[in-house]
């Protein structure tokens, strides 16, 4: 009999672009997200070398409420899954990113890592899927990207005081529209 597997996935949301949510589905859910699409494609692996089977609906994904930590909500839904696959006699497979420089590590769910029931695949920043997709240098585009989206907020900010300085005394609908909003 082949060990079953769920499997959870997880990523951090970039609200600067709108994206701060997953569909329930999973696929859907790779579909718009490349830290998705690059863990499931890592279990898939995993689990297809080790000779085990996924678990019809054994896959999940998950966003974290912040761009920029770990919380326990996502740690909860892990322990849930690790019992359910206690139950069932399965495994939980799960990408662990923090290898590299400490790249995303996620303390509510690294402490249930020598869970019995968890199977974690440790990423490597020389491993390329998806048509050279290097997650690490995806990580770190990201981040710059977003520090850059921070160091412009003061610049902005001066930006719209000076619009509505030029429009002193009109009507909030005037300003509005002067601003574009």
């Amino acid at each position: 009999m082949k060990q079953g597997y769920f499997a959870f996935y997880w990523t951090f949301p970039v609200p600067w672009v709108g994206f701060t949510s997953l569909p329930d589905n999973v696929d859907e859910a790779a579909a718009i997200s490349r830290t998705i699409r690059y863990s499931r494609a890592q279990v898939r692996a995993h689990v297809a070398q080790t000779g085990g089977e996924m678990l019809l609906g054994g896959e999940f994904a998950r966003i974290e409420l912040a761009p920029n930590r770990g919380s326990a909500e996502i740690g909860a839904d892990f322990v849930l899954l690790l019992s359910r696959a206690e139950a069932a006699g399965a495994m939980v497979a799960i990408v662990d990113f923090s290898a590299h420089d400490g790249w995303r590590g996620h303390q509510f769910l690294s402490r249930h890592y020598d869970h019995p029931r968890c199977d974690v695949i440790r990423a490597s920043y020389e491993d390329l899927h998806l048509a050279g997709f290097n997650a690490y240098d995806h990580f770190e585009g990201w981040r710059t990207r977003t520090n850059a989206k921070i160091a412009a907020k003061p610049d902005h900010r001066a930006r719209i005081l000076a619009a509505l300085a030029e429009i002193e005394g009109g009507s909030l609908p005037a300003r509005a529209e002067a601003l574009g909003v």
